[in-house]
């Protein structure tokens, strides 16, 4: 999480190593050091006040295996100043994810997904927000999403289970 968070919610990405390399999930729970704050089952936090929050990510039997981040919930931060463009950006869920996914947040654009040494592993042209994406026949990892070209250009991480 960023040290300030300045949204009403924001899609969590946790991800677990083994020896260097990504190893599928486990069953996550997550707590909430304050009321107004709570995380749904597609992993995204969701902030109905302000103030310090501490999340815990423990893994369902295996209660020693924790995560936990600390950040400041400020919703006034800045939006005053944001226009409504720069406020969005773009949203992949479900993440982590098997068989399908869907990018929410711009109107349309091309999608290039690269694997977790850069190779470039697909390319959609002319995707629209919120269709879904078949990634059945990518295997379990780390894969990069592009999405837009050059400069402008905005990347989010994708967990393959």
């Amino acid at each position: 999480l960023p040290s300030e968070i300045d949204t009403g919610s924001i899609q969590l990405e946790l991800v677990m190593f083994h020896m260097g390399k990504p190893v599928s999930l486990p069953l996550i729970q997550w707590t909430s050091s304050v009321e107004w704050a709570h995380v749904d089952a597609d992993h995204t936090l969701f902030l109905t006040g302000s103030g310090p929050l501490t999340l815990t990510a423990t893994t369902l039997g295996e209660p020693s295996l924790t995560a936990t981040v600390s950040t400041l919930v400020n919703p006034e931060m800045h939006l005053a100043y944001l226009s409504r463009e720069e406020a969005a950006s773009p949203l992949l869920y479900p993440n982590p994810a098997s068989d399908f996914i869907h990018v929410d947040g711009f109107e349309q654009g091309n999608l290039y997904f690269y694997d977790s040494t850069g190779k470039l592993t697909r390319q959609l042209n002319h995707y629209t927000s919120g269709a879904a994406i078949n990634i059945r026949e990518f295997s379990p990892g780390l894969y990069f999403l592009r999405i837009g070209e050059g400069s402008s250009a905005t990347f989010l991480k994708l967990l393959k289970q």
